[in-house]
């Protein structure tokens, strides 16, 4: 999709360059391999932008329907379409067709919207904000950002390039830009939606802005991919000698980092968390409540197994409606590529192990 966007404003040489540096040297999106939707409603919000710009009304349904498919899969990319995109709306005086697809995709979303008694209940609006502002565990300057707001940027750049020195590719977006610059006068847009991205993302401290919990920091970064990439495409193809894949040999060379990976590595559900589930389901009753991380294969156990568990992985809004359950026992799985709270060293100092396999441990409550 990266190269496909990149084609449209450089040589397809360019754009092949770019688009692999960009998405095998930068530590996101690799790190989100383990949930797909919000890139997959990415491409449809993108898709939403290019079929607006035709303002065909035999498009209006699709277009609509694209944009239910964003609001309801995620909100993070409609919250961040709505502020960024619309802006564009009204300067390039598109608002009336967009006001449309807008009205198709609340028609369609409606059966669905009523059913909710209120998509903003206190439990949630408290653990999204929770969650926005430690993002990933964030500790030392990623965590500051909340207090210290020039460190934004940095945070921002850290999460697509990561904290080595991937980051010096950022150099060479620079002359990138002055490239662009020369060949577009409306370039500036492209350094308009960096600081929309960066104002977006100190709003994380503040909610000032509607819908605030929806906008997850870590997947709000993502966006830059799209103007930075650009400014790097056009580098590339300034180079003398056009010299495209001697510069990505030597940015290969340079910068790869196979821990950027392991999220692709290694699946979440092992064939040992498999060996404790066979166990679960022969041996333990059905009522009985299993306390879980969320961030490792207990979170598929009411998938599998059909079983009760303390923390699902549910809508937000039914967090309310969540009873609150004391557990019978304890789950915890061989590989954690999420948030885990509980860990077997500690969880064994105080109760009885019931059943082990390899690194994946059952204790009584």
């Amino acid at each position: 999709s990266l190269y496909l966007f990149l084609k449209r404003h450089v040589s397809k040489e360019a754009a092949m360059s770019s688009s692999l540096i960009f998405s095998f040297l930068t530590w996101n999106p690799q790190g989100f391999a383990a949930w797909g939707g919000s890139p997959t409603i990415l491409a449809f919000a993108l898709a939403i932008v290019f079929i607006s710009f035709h303002q065909a009304q035999e498009n209006l349904f699709l277009t609509g329907l694209f944009l239910c498919s964003v609001l309801l899969t995620h909100p993070i990319i409609f919250v961040c379409l709505f502020y960024l995109y619309g802006v564009s709306s009204l300067m390039l005086k598109r608002w009336r067709y967009d006001a449309k697809v807008v009205a198709v995709a609340v028609l369609l979303c409606l059966p669905y919207l009523v059913s909710m008694e209120n998509l903003a209940t206190p439990s949630a609006v408290a653990w999204a904000r929770g969650w926005v502002t430690n993002t990933q565990g964030n500790t030392g300057f990623a965590a500051d950002i909340f207090s210290v707001w020039y460190l934004a940027p940095r945070y921002m750049f850290w999460i697509i390039f990561g904290r080595g020195i991937e980051n010096l590719i950022l150099l060479f977006c620079i002359p990138g830009y002055l490239f662009l610059s020369k060949k577009n006068k409306e370039s500036w847009r492209y350094v308009a939606m960096i600081v929309g991205v960066f104002f977006l993302l100190l709003n994380v401290n503040y909610f000032i802005l509607p819908l605030s919990y929806a906008i997850y920091p870590e997947r709000l970064a993502l966006f830059l991919l799209l103007p930075l990439s650009l400014f790097f495409s056009h580098f590339v193809e300034a180079l003398p000698g056009k010299k495209y894949f001697l510069l990505l040999a030597i940015l290969l060379a340079i910068f790869y980092n196979p821990s950027h990976f392991v999220a692709i590595q290694k699946g979440i559900v092992t064939s040992s968390d498999m060996a404790v589930f066979n166990y679960i389901d022969k041996n333990m009753p059905e009522e009985a409540v299993i306390e879980n991380n969320y961030g490792d294969a207990g979170i598929y156990i009411p998938g599998i197994l059909l079983r009760k568990v303390t923390v699902p992985h549910i809508n937000l809004i039914y967090l309310d409606k969540q009873p609150s359950q004391k557990s019978d026992y304890i789950f915890i799985g061989s590989n954690c590529v999420y948030s885990c709270r509980l860990s077997a060293e500690e969880i064994g100092k105080n109760h009885r192990l019931v059943f082990r396999d390899r690194d994946s441990y059952l204790f009584r409550a």
